[in-house]
């Protein structure tokens, strides 16, 4: 670019030009990236939902039924014979449950298992069974889950 005493070319300024306008795409691109990345997924409910939804322990037991199919037809395949004991910590640990899942509304702390059985139609039959500071599910073995009597 030569400068001379009328300024700047048209070439020069349009060239100029085309610099800043790649330049401005590129930084609106990887702010819209960024805020991307770093934004806070909503969970599922927050914790005033949570709070008005009453969490009995029936209601942990269905979450560990149905976690418990996801895992089975996630991890396991379709010739299981006899009885499969997942335990709660292994949904934990594979994220199909959370440690808040298995809190009652009134803040009672569970753990449990669940018992796989396979049917003669081929579905699974799965009974969910749980320990809480004040509530047990009939049954409940603490064996299951490496506990000792």
């Amino acid at each position: 670019m030569k400068l001379n005493n009328n300024g700047w070319g048209l070439s020069e300024m349009i060239i100029f030009s085309a610099i800043l306008i790649i330049a401005l795409f590129f930084v609106v691109f990887y702010a819209f990236q960024f805020k991307r990345e770093n934004t806070i997924k909503p969970s599922t409910q927050t914790n005033n939902e949570s709070i008005k939804e009453n969490i009995t322990y029936t209601s942990i037991e269905n979450k560990i039924r149905e976690a418990t199919l996801t895992y089975m037809q996630k991890y396991y395949d379709d010739r299981i014979s006899g009885t499969v004991t997942i335990p709660t910590s292994n949904l934990i640990y594979t994220h199909l449950l959370e440690d808040s899942d298995l809190i009652t509304s009134d803040k009672d702390s569970c753990d449990g298992y669940a018992l796989v059985y396979k049917k003669e139609n081929q579905d699974y039959e799965i009974e969910a069974y749980i320990k809480c500071t004040n509530y047990k599910t009939n049954e409940f073995q603490n064996w299951r889950i490496g506990e000792n009597e």
